[in-house]
């Protein structure tokens, strides 16, 4: 079984049908509030990257037959320390790849939309 741990603030029952497909199973992990006060040695900091870390490694110890895959998106200190800690662990990592959609508003505002394309992994 291929599961997807979706670790960001973007919940899966919001995606559109392509971006489910190929997937067998998608664990939502909420992304944490991480406060732009906080500095790369913070504890706190350490404390939120370890404790989703944790329950990353209970959902692969959970599944240990089915290949685990991780999408982490959202504030970029975080996920950068999170996802040295995760190819520790030799996690596949999964990234949506987007086509940004612009459209010119009668105001001159423009709208901007990103339409889902593929899965990304390494």
């Amino acid at each position: 079984m291929k599961i997807l741990i979706n670790h960001s603030n973007h919940p899966s029952s919001k995606w559109e049908g392509t971006q489910l497909h190929g997937w067998d199973k998608i664990v939502d992990l909420p992304f944490p509030d991480v406060s732009p006060e906080l500095d790369t040695n913070d504890e706190k900091l350490r404390k939120l990257i370890i404790d989703n870390l944790d329950k990353i490694l209970q959902i692969q110890r959970e599944n240990p037959e089915d290949s685990i895959y991780i999408m982490l998106q959202g504030e970029f200190s975080y996920c950068y320390l999170l996802f040295q800690r995760l190819k520790e662990y030799s996690f596949k990592i999964a990234i949506p790849t987007t086509k940004r959609l612009v459209s010119e508003n009668s105001d001159g505002s423009r709208t901007y939309r990103f339409e889902f394309i593929r899965w990304r992994i390494f």
